[in-house]
């Protein structure tokens, strides 16, 4: 099954191959839920480099005084946890 979804490019990313492993090694019994298979593993799910740019771009205005004022005690974490995709 998850040859198929690679063959046919469902599944197109590292990312979403960890992703159906993982749902796999944890749903080990048939039969496979496809839905939930294909909705754990982002099949379907395109995200562009522009969608990243923008959302990176939006946190780090955000937090643009904060880091200018504390630069390299500023917690990178705090902005990583914050960037997410539409």
């Amino acid at each position: 099954m998850l040859v198929e979804y690679v063959i046919t490019r469902k599944i197109n990313s590292e990312i979403q191959l960890n992703a159906a492993l993982d749902y796999l090694l944890h749903h080990p019994l048939p039969p496979v839920d496809r839905a939930k298979f294909e909705r754990e593993s982002g099949v379907g799910v395109v995200i562009t480099p522009d969608q990243i740019e923008a959302a990176v771009e939006e946190v780090i205005g955000k937090y643009k005084k904060e880091l200018q004022e504390k630069r390299y005690k500023f917690n990178m974490g705090t902005l990583m946890g914050k960037v997410i995709f539409p």
